[in-house]
């Protein structure tokens, strides 16, 4: 028998996606070199802060590093309690992306 989802996965209802200029982009110095994918990066991030995955928004992941988009009002938080912890046993180096405004017009 297929498997019922009862509304744990977003894919039901998709919380509405905070708009650009809703969200501070973070830089984590951890990407595929350390084997790190999306899903690693979510897990850290709302078991230690208690955010929520719909709460977090774009994922991007680089070689050397990945960016992560936040609300505002909580991306200090996820800095300060993020940078003392560990992805994969690496530590997180973690800060606001300072790139972000040059999409900007």
């Amino acid at each position: 028998a297929p498997r019922k989802d009862h509304g744990i996965r977003a894919s039901a209802a998709p919380a509405p996606r905070l708009g650009p200029d809703e969200v501070t982009r973070l830089k984590i110095k951890l990407g595929k070199n350390q084997g790190v994918r999306p899903g690693d990066i979510v897990g850290a991030i709302t078991g230690e802060t208690g955010l929520v995955g719909r709460q977090i928004g774009a994922i991007e992941i680089h070689d050397a590093f990945s960016l992560v988009d936040v609300p505002h009002a909580l991306a200090a938080r996820v800095v300060e309690v993020m940078g003392r912890c560990q992805i994969k046993g690496h530590p997180v180096f973690i800060k606001v992306d300072k790139h972000k405004d040059k999409k900007k017009q």
